[in-house]
């Protein structure tokens, strides 16, 4: 992906810094508990015991799994500064968690501008990519795009060297789209080499113990967690039923922009959203980011049947997230077989919407 050092506004309620209450401070450090000791209790096993091929890789799987629930989770809950308002903590809660090398400090600007601008082009990260996948309608368009709903899950799987490179563009350049100015040079460089020099303190016992059999496992781990991750984030802003024809900048409505661009998924369930870190009721959390993930699920029911009430742009939601998966397929097709960016602006395929 590449990034853009044009800038709009956007509503101030829009802003993702809104400070979380005590509540949703108590939960994120509970979930950071559990997935701190779920990711290191994998790292031991893996580390210290000679494990058979087989065994060896479903145990990277689990550790895939548990970086992606550090990035869905706590790198979010970091982004939002729900663990302090400093940023040091948030910075180690990160680190400590999942250490992947992941940069909470250019998390923390990338998904600010998400929240102000959602599935805004070029402005939202998700909406630019390299050429091989289209991911909003009014993205360039080639025929190879065609096959995307086809090759873009292993794709998917490269979403970690895809950080990487987003990572180093933003350490050389100092810019991320949709926000105004360039950060410092030295308050990059130092958040930077701080955060890589955390991840890797954490995981020096374990390659101290293991060496480069910890190799392995480290990159089944970096790249099947990075398509979990790439699954869960994508279905709630790239599917059918959304509308892409909005304009943030404009918009006399917000929750009605936020519900056209905004699906939902398994908001009955309780495991999905707690693995998910709360982003089943993504239209919620969009317009209540400091909402605690306990809390959402009421929120949605509320927000919804607001929305519903008083605009006429209705709610997308998916009973499950396989059906949020399969809507996401949907949209890859609709998008890849669409050149015109009129013409893919709004999906309404309701026929692809479990409810």
């Amino acid at each position: 992906m590449h990034e853009t050092g044009t800038a709009i506004q956007a509503p101030r309620a829009t802003t993702a810094r809104i400070p979380s209450g005590r509540a949703a401070r108590v939960e994120s450090y509970r979930d950071w508990a559990v997935i701190t000791l779920f990711n290191h209790s994998v790292l031991v096993m893996v580390a210290t015991f000679h494990l058979p091929t087989a065994a060896l890789v479903a145990a990277a799987l689990l550790l895939g799994a548990g970086f992606a629930l550090g990035a869905i989770t706590v790198l979010h809950d970091a982004g939002h500064r729900r663990f302090s308002r400093s940023y040091l903590p948030n910075m180690l809660a990160v680190q400590v968690a999942a250490p992947i090398g992941l940069w909470a400090a250019h998390f923390t600007l990338k998904h600010r501008v998400h929240h102000r601008l959602p599935a805004a082009y070029p402005y939202d990260d998700f909406t630019r990519t390299s050429g091989l996948l289209r991911l909003h309608p009014q993205a360039p368009w080639r025929k190879l795009h065609r096959f995307q709903w086809f090759y873009a899950w292993p794709l998917y799987a490269l979403l970690w060297p895809s950080e990487i490179m987003s990572q180093l563009r933003y350490l050389v350049t100092g810019r991320i789209g949709g926000l105004p100015e360039k950060s410092s040079a030295t308050y990059r460089a130092a958040t930077f080499f701080a955060e890589k020099t955390t991840a890797l303190l954490v995981l020096l016992p374990y390659l101290i113990v293991a060496g480069y059999r910890l190799m392995l496992p480290l990159g089944i781990a970096a790249v099947s967690g990075g398509f979990l991750a790439a699954c869960i984030l994508l279905v709630g802003h790239v599917n059918v039923g959304l509308q892409y024809d909005r304009d943030p900048r404009v918009a006399s409505d917000w929750p009605a922009y936020v519900a056209a661009t905004t699906a939902s998924f398994a908001t009955g369930t309780s495991l999905v959203p707690w693995i998910t870190g709360g982003l089943t009721h993504h239209l919620a959390h969009h317009l209540r980011p400091a909402a605690s993930r306990k809390d959402l699920r009421h929120l949605h029911i509320a927000l919804v049947d607001g929305i519903r009430t008083t605009s006429t742009t209705p709610p997308v939601e998916f009973a499950t997230l396989r059906a949020a998966l399969r809507g996401h397929i949907h949209a890859l097709k609709q998008l890849g077989s669409c050149s015109a960016s009129a013409g893919c602006a709004e999906f309404r395929s309701r026929r692809e919407i479990s409810r």
